[in-house]
């Protein structure tokens, strides 16, 4: 399946130059070469747009380049260069992450008639140290019912996939206020079959602006997930406590405790014994912020 073309959109906003043109040259250094890229710029009034445009010029033509009239959004972003896209595999890359040069060679391999996404582990950046994070992997049969209680496949910058299929699914939704990615692997598992690439093919940076450190947003992209797919969380009820207790759980260990006891008590202070046999969410959240927040108190030590 290596003769499929590709596309590789990276949506921007007020994002510096030099971050940008190191996703860029992630996708130029690409050992696979016939990859069309395109960059869609959602920020026309950024002060630095001189600078994005000298860097877009840079590439001699081959980056299509597309500036948004008014802010859309990532995801209006996203769909928009989806439908500018003129080939059978399209994969996003958000400008402050970085693909390793293999990933496309190598996830294009699995493709077939039945695989529609691909998806591969992960190295987070934060705070100048890498750590790796593997993803899960399920049995085709148990992939919807796994992806309503957790995320294992990941963010944007980790996958590519089938056009036809993101084109069937209607593409992202953009009235979500979080979780556009969940929510689009959610409808993908009922077409196609996802395809875990062990191998490590993307680095995440942690960012200060990151959606996914939003608490607010990320609370209401929960409760916006639990009511558009209110059947399939009551046909598989375990997977709407498995999603909600691991927000609880990350929401902890990032230090927004009051938002996570607010939230755990809104679901479980109504049954003593529902409270009681979930706390180990709460627990488990403690434990992370401390040896999160241990290993912070020590890089700093370091850096000084």
């Amino acid at each position: 399946m290596n003769q499929l073309t590709v596309t590789a959109i990276i949506t921007t906003y007020k994002r510096e130059a030099k971050i940008l043109k190191r996703a860029i040259d992630s996708i130029m250094n690409q050992t696979h070469k016939n990859i069309e890229v395109i960059v869609v710029n959602d920020c026309p009034q950024y002060s630095g747009i001189g600078s994005i445009n000298k860097l877009i010029d840079s590439y001699k033509g081959r980056i299509k380049y597309i500036v948004n009239e008014e802010n859309i959004g990532a995801n209006a972003s996203r769909n928009k260069g989806v439908s500018q896209s003129s080939n059978e595999i399209i994969a996003f890359l958000d400008d402050d992450d970085e693909w390793l040069p293999k990933k496309v060679e190598e996830s294009l391999k699995y493709f077939d008639d039945n695989v529609g996404l691909v998806y591969s582990d992960i190295i987070i950046v934060e705070n100048g140290k890498e750590r790796y994070l593997a993803k899960k992997k399920y049995l085709k049969d148990n992939v919807l019912e796994n992806i309503l209680g957790e995320n294992f496949v990941g963010g944007f910058s980790g996958v590519m996939m089938k056009k036809s299929i993101f084109t069937q699914c209607g593409g992202l939704d953009v009235k979500l206020p979080a979780y556009q990615d969940m929510d689009l692997w959610i409808r993908m598992a009922s077409k196609c079959e996802f395809y875990h690439l062990k191998k490590y093919l993307i680095k995440y940076y942690v960012m200060e602006d990151s959606i996914s450190l939003n608490v607010d947003k990320k609370i209401r992209g929960t409760y916006a997930l639990f009511e558009k797919y209110e059947k399939e969380y009551s046909d598989f009820p375990k997977m709407r406590r498995m999603r909600l207790n691991n927000e609880i759980t990350f929401y902890i260990k990032n230090g927004w405790i009051k938002k996570a006891i607010n939230l755990y008590n809104k679901e479980y202070a109504e049954s003593y014994k529902e409270y009681l046999v979930n706390i180990k969410c709460v627990i488990m959240g403690i434990l992370k912020w401390a040896a999160y927040s241990i290993l912070i108190k020590l890089n700093k030590e370091k850096i000084k």
